[in-house]
């Protein structure tokens, strides 16, 4: 089971589950990489985060997240 989950957050779309992944550093990286999110960037995906599904809390966060959209924390 992956532990992981990316989700991206736009103003215009709200939060987007992504994929899952087994390790904190293959979520951050798909971030980064794989979906080509820097926080100067200009366009759908405002910011992103890794959620840990075990823990049920975020592990990393980039770009601006309104309080109302991030996942619930336990």
């Amino acid at each position: 089971m992956n532990r992981y989950q990316v989700i991206t957050y736009s103003r215009d779309i709200g939060a987007d589950e992504k994929r899952d992944y087994k390790t904190l550093e293959e979520a951050s990286a798909a971030v980064l990489q794989k979906l080509s999110f820097r926080p100067e960037d200009v366009g759908v995906d405002e910011a992103a985060l890794v959620y840990d599904l075990k823990e049920k809390r975020i592990r990393a966060i980039w770009g601006f997240w309104p309080e109302s959209a991030k996942p619930k924390e336990s």
